[in-house]
């Protein structure tokens, strides 16, 4: 966003915003009994307490090789002495939540057996 050349803007007001170009990723760590049932292409859904209501959608783009334990900064009911497996979240057209805010995110899977 940028405003045009000649235009008028209040006192405090942006002249300008930048902005990413890139869709927005979201890694998560799983346990190999949650990985099961996760696959590339599976909708995900991303919420976040400062946007009540509001629901960002995306889809599970990526899966790691190895397992390993997780972030000792990750937010997780895992205990940190289980090993986990990164999995990456592509949110869809741009949509992003504020940079830095803690998300809530539900991917969802089918009963493949």
């Amino acid at each position: 966003f940028a405003r045009r050349a000649g235009g008028v803007a209040m006192m405090n007001a942006p002249l300008f915003r930048i902005a990413p170009d890139t869709p927005a990723l979201i890694d998560t760590y799983l346990t190999a009994e949650q990985l099961t049932f996760v696959r590339v292409g599976d909708p995900a859904e991303v919420s976040y307490d400062s946007a009540a209501g509001i629901v960002l959608t995306g889809s599970v783009t990526g899966i790691g090789e190895d397992s390993a334990f997780p972030p000792t900064t990750f937010p997780t009911e895992i205990v940190h002495m289980t090993r986990t497996t990164r999995v990456t979240v592509t949110l869809e057209s741009g949509a992003r939540p504020p940079a830095g805010t803690p998300v809530d995110l539900t991917i969802r899977t089918d009963s493949r057996g």
